[in-house]
């Protein structure tokens, strides 16, 4: 494994490597629990199929993919994206999964969060990162919302969650929003 990239207290992020793709990150692909509010996890995954996401993963442009790794343990606990970054307007989406749910509540997100932005605003210079996220993910929004994040919008009925239809919201944060802790 690569050392860190980026380091936070709780997370470090590194380049996601094939040696991730292993039934861990498998497991977390088909857990409906984790990709209750993700477009991930709508239909079953199989390893050759992780495979062929990462390989496209690495082809394509106009993305950085980050793996979110515990401090203490050096775990793979998750994955952080920026996204559809555009050069010239200088904008990006991010995307975020914390597969390992031993983790969660515990700020791995909100710093692997930080700690993408301030990749975003300072090394790579982008000027907005935007995000979707389901209205009814409460605990993320208002996580959002505490790193700086705004609402620009809804998207309604964007999801098809557990037999409803859910708004998403559409938020974004601008380099001159945010905030180094």
């Amino acid at each position: 494994m690569r050392s860190p990239y980026i380091t936070g207290s709780k997370v470090y992020l590194r380049p996601l490597e094939r040696a991730d793709l292993n039934e861990t990150y498998l497991n977390w692909l088909n857990d409906p629990e984790v990709n209750l509010y993700l477009e991930s996890g709508l239909f079953p995954v199989t390893m050759s199929q992780l495979n062929q996401f990462y390989d496209g993963l690495i082809s394509k442009g106009g993305n950085i993919f980050f793996a979110i790794v515990e401090k203490s343990s050096n775990r793979h606990v998750g994955n952080i994206k920026l996204d559809q970054i555009n050069w010239i307007h200088r904008t990006a989406v991010m995307g975020i999964m914390l597969g390992d749910k031993t983790v969660w509540g515990m700020g791995y997100g909100s710093e692997a969060t930080k700690l993408s932005l301030k990749y975003a605003f300072g090394r790579i210079n982008l000027n907005k990162v935007s995000l979707g996220v389901i209205a009814d993910n409460e605990r993320a929004v208002r996580i959002y919302e505490r790193i700086g994040f705004v609402k620009e919008g809804v998207k309604r009925q964007e999801a098809f969650i557990d037999g409803d239809y859910r708004d998403a919201l559409w938020m974004s944060i601008l380099k001159k929003e945010f905030q180094t802790d």
